[in-house]
């Protein structure tokens, strides 16, 4: 018993590059049901489906919207017996032998957590399983094209944040990469432009931020109000603004960079203080990169790294694969020459090693990348392409 706004579990997560502490969050009664409720609803959950939890518990995604779901859809609830390991070249037989045994038909994911999926050797029964749908954030399009192909499964990607009842979904999957268009009874949204040298938010004559256009990347704010108190609000806070659009409104800043494209549609860019600057100034959304790299099917992760000469790349190889500056070239050719990275570092895929959350360890990658830039073991930017470093002359490249 109890009202929707009462405080029904307390989160912690792993706290951010520069933090100490861990990252608290208050969840409500009313933003466990919503997650449930919104996951059970996208997902068509009925009491036929068996919905797998690989998640850890503590995980956001794993007690809200895996196990919440099954419980208001009175669907079967399957625990995974042991989480996949997490490794990008962990063996993939255990959990796809766990998957049939159980007849697994929705299986919740996050992050990376479905990339050594498709980077497994093939096998005569990938397309031979119960699933229907993998639901989940965090998936690029090279791992969401290469399950529906591999596997004929969906793909529903969402959009939540921990802080607030913020949730987009992509409920078609018609849009590879796309977060999709907010869920039905989600906090008000929207995307201001941002100052991102100054990483601030400019106001006009009337004290009122900008609001993103089609295809302009914006922070993403949330509506701070009594119905969604999940974030605080308090006065103290430097995250919550107050008289955006007009006298006396507050929004949550979540520091995460979307755009919107004409039909509503979000695409997820990254956060703004993981912005980077090409050689000509402009800003550089590490995620583009890395999503053009992938491109490649020699390359299994893409991490890309924001230096004070510009931005810089991780490319993990995939098992027996070969890369060359052309083929690299090739990969970035969509984005524009300024943009590419300054540096590419390539490493095996047991180099990355991934959280309980399965995203990438970026502190020992980053670790990874300076010390191969300092031994000259990198390719670096050279001309029209790219060439390893031993063989340029660094002190007459610019940057």
């Amino acid at each position: 018993a109890g009202r929707a706004r009462d405080l029904a579990l307390v989160l912690f997560t792993a706290p951010r590059p520069g933090e100490s502490a861990p990252r608290m969050a208050r969840i409500t009664n009313g933003r466990w049901a919503f997650s449930a409720l919104g996951a059970a609803a996208t997902c068509t959950l009925t009491p036929d489906d068996t919905v797998y939890a690989a998640l850890p518990l503590h995980h956001a995604a794993g007690i809200l919207v895996a196990v919440g779901s099954a419980i208001v859809s009175g669907a079967r609830l399957a625990l995974a017996e042991e989480p996949l390991a997490r490794r990008l070249d962990a063996n993939v037989e255990d959990f796809w032998s766990e998957l049939r045994r159980y007849g697994a038909s929705v299986v919740f994911y996050a992050g990376e957590m479905c990339r050594p999926l498709v980077l497994a050797p093939h096998d005569p029964a990938d397309a031979a399983s119960p699933v229907r749908l993998f639901a989940g954030s965090g998936m690029r399009p090279a791992v969401w094209n290469a399950l529906r192909e591999r596997f004929g499964v969906g793909v529903l990607e969402f959009y939540a944040s921990t802080e607030s009842s913020a949730v987009l979904a992509n409920a078609s999957g018609r849009k590879v990469g796309s977060v999709g268009r907010p869920l039905p009874g989600s906090v008000a949204m929207a995307l201001v432009t941002p100052d991102v040298a100054a990483r601030a938010f400019p106001r006009d004559a009337d004290g009122r931020m900008w609001r993103a256009r089609a295809n302009e990347p914006g922070v993403l704010l949330l509506r701070d109000d009594e119905r969604h108190p999940g974030h605080g609000g308090g006065p103290a806070r430097d995250d919550v603004l107050r008289d955006v659009f007009s006298e006396g409104d507050r929004w949550f800043v979540s520091a995460d960079v979307l755009v919107r494209d004409e039909e509503g549609d979000h695409r997820f860019l990254g956060r703004l203080d993981q912005v980077a600057h090409g050689s000509d100034g402009a800003p550089v959304w590490p995620r583009e990169i890395e999503e053009a790299l992938e491109t490649d099917g020699r390359v299994a992760l893409a991490q890309v790294f924001v230096r004070d000469e510009g931005p810089a790349a991780v490319v993990a190889l995939a098992p027996q694969a070969r890369l060359d500056p052309a083929m690299l070239a090739a990969a970035l050719a969509p984005l524009r020459r300024e943009a590419w990275p300054r540096a590419i570092a390539l490493v095996p895929a047991s180099a990355v090693e991934l959280t309980d959350g399965y995203r990438p360890r970026r502190a020992a990658l980053r670790e990874r990348l300076e010390t191969m830039l300092a031994a000259r073991q990198a390719w670096v930017l050279a001309g029209d392409g790219y060439a390893r470093a031993t063989d340029v002359d660094l002190t007459a490249s610019p940057r």
